[in-house]
């Protein structure tokens, strides 16, 4: 099971494949079998994908012929390929005792270890490869893998670079490269490697789904269902490509979409606090108050302090009603991660409705800390200062937040509101009438004309048309 090390073959290689089958087959039907013929016929298989009939071949090969380092090989990927990691690290291990200097075979029980999640013991197989091979691609190529998963993007940016000096072919090598500088923030560059790549290895579902998370980074969720799309056609079921299209899908408001791909990673690995979160967030997306918190709650059974769960199971309770219990929530999100600015925005509103009007000011100003410019806590911010009595601060924030996004109905309201309460109605009546032409339906609308209705100039001595500020 080289996970990193896949070949992709032609249709030329595949027919020279199949033609070796046949010639085994038919040299094992003339005479004794014989542990090599069962060996190579093996081996074609694995590069067939045939891994049952592989299995049969090696396990024939390993009675005539008991030890063979090659057919242990063999064995040990096809063992892989169909589900049996266990069996598949016992091949490799002797494998290992019979060929200590067999770097090939390091490298490849380094990558059964790491998908059984012993990143030590992978780590440390990649290393013994590397000192009897110094450059090796393969398993500079696996510890940046390792490296990248610890959070050592530098070192796995400077594996990478050595794999792709030594096989610039490499499509794992790049996918790495291009995770390491996603990370570094170059984009444009990760980029240009996942497309590289996917030139070399068209159907690597690894290269597909990092492009498709680049994708979403870019605002392109269409592209990412393209990518996702594509490898779980190459490897189905798939639970990373399943997760980044559900994501994609509730961008685009297909929520039955987000809930389906959710709910198949659930079934697939029942344990995941990730897929229970990001159902929960689909779900309420999809309006569904109720059954949001239940996967919030099995989310955060699974993985205490889940900090996404624990916002989505705010979002809910609040639209239930329950402000106490939503409160609660966005604290433990934010104790969980303090630069959570969805959480320190949501937090900061329930201060606002609770009297803590200064509280709602510092939540939203720590969310700008962490995210400048947002309009969503520009806008609580403004609302919160003019609720102190700060008209002239809530203004600065209001047209701070158009300046980000003009297209937002609610800041124009807001921001008209500020204005006529500070003796502006001329400034005011133009922000109201900004506000009624983006979203003549609103259901503010109404209110809106009473108070622009009090902006407008009257006839002298005509009184004042009756009118509240919102």
């Amino acid at each position: 099971m080289r996970a990193l090390l896949r070949h992709h073959y032609g249709e030329s290689a595949r027919e020279d494949q199949e033609s070796a089958v046949a010639l085994f087959t038919a040299a094992l039907a003339k005479g004794p079998p014989l542990g090599m013929i069962h060996m190579e016929r093996g081996h074609a298989r694995v590069l067939l994908g045939d891994w049952n009939g592989a299995l049969e071949d090696e396990t024939a090969a390993l009675r005539i012929r008991p030890g063979s380092v090659a057919a242990l090989e063999n064995r040990a990927t096809a063992r892989a390929a169909l589900g049996d990691a266990a069996g598949a690290l016992a091949d490799w291990d002797e494998a290992v005792a019979r060929s200590p200097g067999n770097h090939k075979v390091l490298v490849d029980r380094a990558v059964c270890k790491l998908n059984r999640g012993d990143a030590d013991g992978a780590l440390a197989d990649n290393e013994a490869a590397l000192r009897l091979v110094p450059d090796l691609p393969e398993a500079l190529t696996n510890r940046a893998s390792i490296r990248l998963a610890r959070g050592d993007v530098a070192g796995a940016l400077e594996d990478s670079e050595r794999a792709l000096r030594g096989s610039p072919g490499l499509a794992a090598a790049r996918v790495n490269r291009g995770r390491a500088r996603e990370r570094l923030g170059d984009l444009d560059g990760a980029l240009g490697d996942y497309d590289e790549a996917l030139r070399l290895a068209p159907e690597d579902p690894v290269a597909l789904v990092c492009r498709a998370d680049l994708r979403m980074i870019q605002g392109d969720p269409r592209g990412a269902i393209a990518d996702t799309e594509a490898a779980l056609a190459a490897r189905p079921g798939d639970p990373w490509a399943l997760t980044t299209r559900g994501e994609a899908r509730r961008r685009l408001g297909e929520h039955a979409g987000a809930v389906e791909d959710a709910s198949e990673v659930i079934r697939l690995d029942p344990r995941s606090a990730v897929a229970y979160s990001n159902r929960a967030i689909a779900r309420l997306d999809a309006g569904d108050a109720r059954g949001a918190p239940e996967d919030a709650t099995a989310a955060l059974e699974r993985r205490p302090a889940h900090p996404e769960a624990l916002h989505t199971r705010g979002l809910a309770r609040r639209r239930l009603g329950d402000a106490e219990g939503a409160l609660a929530d966005f604290e433990a999100a934010v104790r969980a991660r303090p630069a959570y600015p969805e959480a320190l925005v949501n937090r900061g509103d329930l201060r606002h409705d609770r009297g803590d009007v200064e509280g709602a000011i510092a939540d939203a100003t720590a969310a700008l800390e962490l995210r400048p410019g947002w309009p969503v806590a520009l806008n609580n911010r403004g609302f919160a200062k003019q609720s102190a009595g700060d008209l002239e601060g809530a203004i600065a924030d209001y047209e701070a937040a158009l300046r980000s996004d003009p297209r937002i109905p609610e800041l124009h309201a807001n921001l008209g509101n500020a204005r006529r309460a500070l003796g502006d109605p001329r400034g005011a009546a133009e922000a109201y009438r900004e506000f009624l032409r983006l979203a003549p339906a609103h259901a503010w609308v109404p209110g809106i004309r009473q108070s622009l209705a009090g902006c407008e100039p009257r006839p002298e001595g005509l009184p004042e048309a009756a009118s509240r500020p919102r």
